[in-house]
């Protein structure tokens, strides 16, 4: 192969590299509302937990009301190692005990499910997904 050829490939193989670095990078760098807007094929769920909290314990009760399915989008069972992430959230700054007729009362709290991302609680639209809180 003449030597002009190799120089060409070379230069293509870069500028390759250098467009796939480029969309990793700013589809990180973009916020998970952005991505919902601007990729169809970016999945978000929203999930309701309930939560009842007195004022006599430590954590709160947390259970799982539901998952949210978006038009078009196939339901999905939420991995174990997100509900017990979320779950942890919610106990780490639990909502203040409310009462009615002196008996707790049950509170609702959701946060956002992305597919792909087992470990990351979606808690702020307006953030990256590798700078949730």
């Amino acid at each position: 192969m003449p030597n002009h050829t190799l120089q060409i490939l070379r230069l293509l193989r870069f500028a390759g590299l250098m467009l796939l670095l480029g969309s990793v990078a700013s589809a990180s760098a973009q916020t998970v509302a952005e991505r919902v807007k601007k990729d169809p094929s970016f999945q978000i769920y929203p999930v309701i937990f309930g939560v009842t909290a007195t004022t006599n314990s430590t954590h709160p009760a947390v259970r799982l009301v539901e998952v949210g399915t978006p038009k078009g989008s196939p339901k999905i069972n939420l991995p174990d190692a997100w509900i017990k992430a979320a779950k942890k959230k919610i106990q780490a700054e639990p909502p203040k005990p409310k009462m009615k007729d002196g008996k707790p009362v049950e509170v609702f709290t959701y946060f956002f499910y992305v597919p792909g991302h087992p470990n990351v609680v979606v808690t702020d639209l307006d953030k990256p997904l590798d700078k949730q809180p």
